[in-house]
């Protein structure tokens, strides 16, 4: 795709719209929800926090925290929501 097509793209579904707090998806022009929008806005930190976890939970052995879970075990999901995520569920809704 060369740069005009993807200027276009973005002028079609407003990409850079600065009057408007929205977040787009750039793929189908979606308006995400406001936890979408809060979980997108927030992932930098959750995703540092759960590494924080990994690494006291799993990893370290000092005298206060004995590893409380084998390394091996699965891990949670964080349940964060995204657009896609939330396409889905509006998808089933309509369905």
């Amino acid at each position: 795709m060369d740069v005009n097509k993807l200027v276009q793209l973005f002028q079609r579904f407003n990409v850079f719209d600065h009057d408007s707090s929205d977040l787009v998806a750039i793929t189908n022009g979606d308006i995400a929800t406001e936890d979408v929008k809060n979980d997108l806005l927030s992932a930098e930190t959750t995703g540092k926090d759960l590494v924080t976890a990994f690494i006291n939970n799993r990893l370290s052995t000092t005298v206060q925290n004995s590893m409380t879970v084998s390394c091996s075990e699965s891990l949670k999901h964080s349940n964060q929501c995204t657009l896609s995520a939330s396409a889905l569920r509006n998808s089933e809704v309509l369905a």
